[in-house]
């Protein structure tokens, strides 16, 4: 097969060198003016970038700029490079036609009629790069009023083929000069800074990798200095402060508040080293406090669960601990001080259940995706952020539902050579919900990725815009307030199939192996112990919370990673209340006890008790009853035990809690019973009293002898 496709080749190769000399004018063809869509893999081509795009929001007086760089990662030297720029004076008429546009490939309107538009290059030497500057005036473009216009950027050049086309970007131009019958559109962010909750149990990191992400430069670095420097300042009539609320997990300020203190790494082969980003969580720390002091936080459900997955698996309860314990409200406080906290429910990836909603507590509103709650077919333009939604009680449930669009093109660009044209598509789109319709004053909500991971410029530039541009303007996300015919414009409820595919598994939440499992452990062990607290329960209560966090869905070795460890934590606390007796023990009578120890090596006393089963046929045995065990001691309860006759016997010894439910492990035990008889008993006494009889006798004669002897003298 190979030999044919190399032969195939070989005359394909033979056959196009002939073409010219068979088809005449075959070489002289014209430069096509598509880009081929399907470049040779190996074979790099000239690029060209968009570094800056002038102004964001030009007015009939401005001039457009668009600076960029040409890019030549080939070989051989570009020569006859000319850039030029294109523009249509055809609005976009929908946001579904952008769509389009974004995909398509066809040349972008018309070449413009200024001297700006085109620019011829010097040579671009191969592995170089060259820059290059466009302009237009707005009024050269004839833009009939507000809209979204095509705007677009081609590179020709001879790379050693002849002069064609080496590169095309599409954009476009928002033209929203402000106008009094134009409602502004009202933007409200919600803002992740969400971590990955794999913190030990035994309060230790498995890695320095929280470390990184809050230095300088680091993805929660990044996202909270630009959320930062957005909300700072005072409010001017030309510049108003972007308004947002953080959607914080507790469990990453539980996390970062403990590296600030000092913390330790435990690396897989058990080594333990100082942790090294001590300095960082408390810079972060400070200036995420001065930020929440002026700004809302959504208090996440402890360590960011998978709801969906864990009501599915019927660990509701593990729900309600999560979002509405008062203890991880507090935490919230503990670490940042008082902030003002929004009564906000926000699942992963803006998706969830009828079941799942109604199993959160102590929330009046849900952030969800626009995927879980489509527009009727009948709406079309962009509906408002701000819907109603049935809730478990009766009454209703504000739900906010951000915009998949947006969500897309804010998550999109990780490279900062994309983040240029991305914000362009963003302000287009933004432009574009203004102008359906423009006298309908309507919000929308940005909810970026839960673990949001950006180029450093892009979220600083998104919360920028957002402030500037005359279309929109900031809003805080408790002031988006639903119509009172909200619902009419949203069907039902959505929960798509592919939402519960990238759920966390069955088995990861099992009874049987699972983080059920650990939790009947859990359960068991609580309820030995006089101060669960001392004994370590909510760290193991917590590291249980984290095991079931959404970021497994992306990262399941992780997930087992920490379960394992949960696992191995509390085997350890549950192992120091045992039975120490081991090998065989000796019942001495049909009824009779048989001592068995118990040690209880935690620094707090524990209620216990022993029952000792067999598969013996009528060996019967009674439970001990509850005994208290100080901490540190150890002790032998008296268990007592019934045989039916003498010989040896397996037993089985374990210990119980005060309810009587198995603790702990099982303990093998050999019980030697040895029988009298009645007749033998019998025997036995009557021999004892001739005995005595005999004894007594002669003991008289003695006596009577002496007496005798002593009256003869």
């Amino acid at each position: 097969m190979t030999v044919r496709l190399r032969v195939s080749g070989w005359l394909a190769a033979i056959a196009m060198s002939l073409l010219p000399a068979l088809i005449p004018g075959l070489a002289t063809a014209q430069p096509s003016d598509q880009p081929s869509d399907q470049p040779a893999p190996d074979r790099p081509e000239p690029t060209l970038t968009i570094s800056t795009i002038t102004p964001l929001a030009p007015t009939a007086a401005d001039r457009i700029v668009v600076r960029g760089t040409v890019g030549n990662p080939t070989t051989a030297a570009l020569h006859s490079v000319r850039v030029r720029l294109r523009a249509g004076n055809e609005p976009v008429r929908s946001r579904s036609e952008l769509a389009a546009q974004a995909r398509s490939k066809a040349a972008v309107g018309d070449p413009i009629d200024d001297p700006g538009s085109v620019q011829s290059l010097p040579d671009v030497p191969a592995d170089g790069h060259t820059g290059f500057t466009l302009s237009t005036a707005v009024r050269a473009l004839a833009l009939p009023g507000l809209g979204v216009y095509p705007l677009g950027v081609d590179l020709r050049g001879d790379d050693g083929s002849g002069v064609e086309l080496l590169d095309r970007l599409r954009t476009w131009l928002p033209y929203g000069p402000a106008q009094p019958d134009v409602a502004q559109t009202r933007i409200a962010w919600l803002w992740p800074l969400v971590g990955t909750p794999d913190r030990n149990p035994d309060g230790t990191f498995p890695n320095d990798a929280l470390a990184t992400e809050l230095r300088p430069g680091g993805r929660l670095a990044v996202l909270l200095g630009a959320s930062a420097r957005a909300t700072a300042g005072p409010t001017t009539p030309g510049r108003p402060l972007t308004r947002l609320s953080y959607a914080i997990d507790p469990a990453l300020l539980e996390a970062v508040a403990a590296m600030a203190e000092g913390y330790s790494v435990r690396h897989s082969d058990g080594r333990l080293s100082t942790g090294t980003g001590q300095a960082a969580a408390r810079a972060w720390l400070a200036q995420l406090r001065g930020s929440t002091a002026a700004n809302p936080v959504v208090a996440l459900p402890y360590g960011d669960p998978d709801v969906v997955a864990l009501v599915r698996a019927g660990r509701t309860a593990d729900v309600s601990l999560a979002s509405a314990s008062a203890t991880f409200r507090q935490l919230v406080d503990d670490v940042l001080g008082p902030v003002s906290l929004e009564r906000v429910a926000w699942p992963p990836g803006g998706l969830i259940t009828q079941a799942a909603l109604d199993a959160l507590t102590g929330v009046d509103t849900v952030v969800l995706s626009g995927t879980a709650l489509p527009p009727l077919p009948q709406i079309s333009y962009t509906q408002d952020a701000a819907t109603t939604l049935p809730a478990a009680a009766g009454g209703t449930l504000r739900a906010l539902v951000s915009d998949p669009a947006l969500d897309d093109i804010v998550a999109g660009p990780q490279r900062a050579t994309d983040t240029r044209l991305a914000e362009q598509r963003f302000l287009a789109e933004t432009l574009m919900i203004t102008a359906e319709k423009p006298s309908l004053g309507r919000s929308v909500l940005i909810a970026p990725p839960r673990r949001w991971a950006p180029s450093a410029a892009w979220p600083a530039a998104l919360l920028r815009d957002s402030a500037s541009v005359p279309w929109l303007h900031p809003a805080a996300l408790s002031t988006l307030i639903p119509a009172p015919n909200a619902d009419a414009t949203r069907g039902p409820l959505t929960y798509p199939a592919a939402a519960q595919r990238a759920e966390l598994p069955a088995g990861l939440l099992a009874r049987q192996g699972g983080i059920g499992g650990i939790s009947r452990q859990l359960a068991t062990f609580r309820a030995i112990l006089t101060d669960p607290e001392a004994a370590g329960v909510p760290a193991v209560e917590r590291a249980l919370l984290r095991c079931s966090s959404s970021a497994w869905r992306t990262d399941p070795g992780g997930g087992l990673r920490l379960r394992h460890a949960t696992s191995r934590m509390l085997t350890g606390l549950v192992n120091k209340v045992r039975i120490t007796t081991r090998g065989e023990v000796s019942l001495a009578s049909k009824r009779s006890t048989i001592p068995v120890s118990v040690a209880n090596d935690l620094p707090q006393p524990v209620r216990v008790q022993v029952a000792l089963q067999s598969t013996a046929a009528r060996l019967l045995a009674e439970d001990s009853g509850v005994k208290v065990i100080s901490g540190g001691h150890q002790i032998q309860l008296s268990v007592r035990l019934q045989a039916p006759s003498a010989g040896v016997f397996p037993v089985t010894a374990r210990l119980l809690t005060p309810e009587g439910r198995p603790y702990g492990s099982p303990v093998k035990l050999l019980v030697h019973a040895t029988r009298y008889g009645t007749l033998a008993l019998a025997i036995t006494g009557a021999a004892f009293v001739v005995l005595g009889l005999t004894a007594a006798l002669r003991l008289g004669r003695r006596l009577r002898a002496a007496s005798r002897a002593k009256a003869g003298r």
